[in-house]
């Protein structure tokens, strides 16, 4: 992983943000606001605690749609046992447990609910939970510690900095490792770090945001290059 390279599209993401070039990110943040204000796991009513959480006027792409999603899906097994939903949460944000069995638990609790979940609704594809979807609850409840996996535009990413050995798709500790790491180079530039402050203005608090800065970096950095 190559700083200069870091520091060299960080110049021409700084121009861009200024310029109002990635004002199509914004509503991430609102998002993100709208998750940290109404995530509550013990709330008696939890299929609309989670509605209220996953809800954007703009785009749905951070949980995979509407429709054939993990939205969706995650709605019916609220629906058929809630209780056991609330579980599954609390599992995978207790941060005393191993991270990588906490998300392997997770995706098999998903698989487990198929039968409840065929017998309510019929058949069921996928639950459409994988690591992509588990970093959004993780980033999203806890963005000063994790970052959005977005694996393709990661390994772009990683190809443009010259990261010396490449990622695999499920070295999602090693994503994590690498972005905390970028975000700990693109917090010192104070000049970002104050044009990011007026681009969030009214709509979150820059300094609770954490890294949505870097998943917002990585898969600018990633597109640029495609």
């Amino acid at each position: 992983m190559k700083l200069a390279l870091i520091n060299k599209y960080a110049e021409r993401f700084k121009t861009d943000l200024s310029n109002g070039l990635l004002d199509d990110r914004l509503f991430q943040y609102r998002i993100l606001d709208n998750f940290q204000k109404n995530w509550n796991i013990e709330s008696k009513d939890l299929a609309g605690m989670y509605k209220k959480c996953l809800q954007s006027d703009t785009s749905a792409r951070l949980w995979g749609g509407s429709k054939n999603s993990a939205k969706e899906e995650m709605l019916k097994m609220i629906h058929v046992d809630q209780d056991f939903v609330r579980i599954m949460f609390r599992d995978l944000f207790d941060e005393s447990k191993e991270l990588l069995l906490r998300l392997a638990r997770f995706m098999m609790y998903c698989k487990d609910m198929d039968s409840k979940v065929v017998k309510e609704f019929g058949k069921r594809i996928d639950h459409y939970h994988d690591l992509k979807v588990l970093s959004f609850y993780l980033s999203f409840s806890q963005p000063q510690k994790y970052c959005y996996y977005d694996f393709r535009k990661f390994l772009k990413f990683s190809k443009v900095i010259e990261i010396q050995k490449l990622p695999e798709e499920f070295e999602i500790l090693r994503f994590f490792k690498i972005t905390n790491s970028v975000f700990g180079i693109l917090t010192k530039d104070e000049e970002l770090i104050a044009i990011r402050k007026e681009w969030l203005d009214g709509i979150t608090n820059p300094t609770t945001s954490g890294l949505l800065l870097c998943y917002d970096f990585y898969t600018y950095v990633a597109e640029l290059n495609e």
